[in-house]
């Protein structure tokens, strides 16, 4: 990716170098589940559940695979993003979601989860910039707080 080995993204997404480290780590751990939790700005706290969690290397340009949604509060705002390309402002691919919403992302017809948006303070007025979360607080909310967790299958 263009622009992808630097320590800092555009305002809102992170640096590819950080996909680089968590791909190395990932790989070292062999099979993941995934779990993503969320807080928002009254410190209410949600979460989601993944069967199965992989990300490829930098050839196939970071791409997602998750296993089945197992559950959660949060909902399931990830799935519809499964094997799609790791997407930046700067990147090679013919996708324009992260343009117009100012993110990084895994984007499918846009998203339904842009954890690497704007970080406003909860609710906004702009339309899915945000750190948003479809199943949650919709895309007009933004979250003070997301983690996505990996951890090795038992």
């Amino acid at each position: 990716m263009p622009g992808a080995r630097g320590d800092k993204g555009e305002q809102g997404a992170p640096g590819a170098k950080g996909q680089q480290e968590l791909n190395k780590i990932h790989c070292e751990q062999g099979k993941n589940e995934l779990r993503v939790d969320l807080t928002d700005f009254n410190n209410q706290h949600t979460f989601a559940k993944y069967a199965a969690f992989h990300i490829s290397g930098e050839t196939d340009q970071y791409k997602l695979t998750l296993g089945k949604f197992v559950g959660g509060t949060a909902g399931d705002s990830l799935s519809i993003h499964n094997n799609m390309p790791f997407s930046t402002q700067d990147s090679p691919q013919k996708n324009t979601c992260a343009k117009i919403y100012k993110g990084a992302w895994w984007y499918n017809d846009c998203h339904h989860s842009n954890l690497n948006g704007i970080y406003w303070l909860g609710a906004h007025k702009s339309f899915a910039d945000g750190v948003n979360w479809f199943t949650g607080k919709g895309l007009n909310y933004s979250y003070k707080r997301s983690e996505m967790k990996f951890r090795p299958l038992a």
